[in-house]
């Protein structure tokens, strides 16, 4: 069973923004609520911070339609984030989450998976 993020920030969401603040985001807590109350199902919290800012970098400063690649959402992702660390690995992986969430689509060839943003 996953846990509902819009859910589970309206359970005390002072003090689970203020958790994730804390963690390595650089985004205000409004930004963070509202991000958190538009994002769907995740199995875990770990690494949460990476998940708000690559899904914060879809949503903000990404045109619906167009082609995504991991290392132009690396790029803006990481604006959100204090290390400035986030690989495209990570980010091909959050993509895929992100996928089931129905914000964006997933083609894929035999080696090669090509994400468009939908909504």
């Amino acid at each position: 069973m996953g846990i509902v993020l819009s859910e589970w920030v309206e359970e005390q969401p002072r003090n689970r923004i203020a958790n994730i603040g804390s963690r390595g985001i650089k985004l205000p807590y409004a930004t963070i609520h509202s991000t958190l109350s538009q994002m769907g199902e995740v199995m875990s919290l770990h690494k949460i911070h990476r998940k708000i800012a690559v899904f914060h970098a879809i949503k903000n400063d990404m045109e619906i339609n167009e082609v995504l690649s991991a290392e132009n959402i690396r790029d803006k992702a990481n604006k959100y984030t204090r290390c400035q660390n986030l690989n495209t690995r990570q980010v091909a992986g959050i993509l895929k989450l992100i996928a089931k969430w129905g914000i964006v689509e997933v083609r894929r060839s035999r080696t090669v998976h090509e994400y468009r943003r939908v909504v």
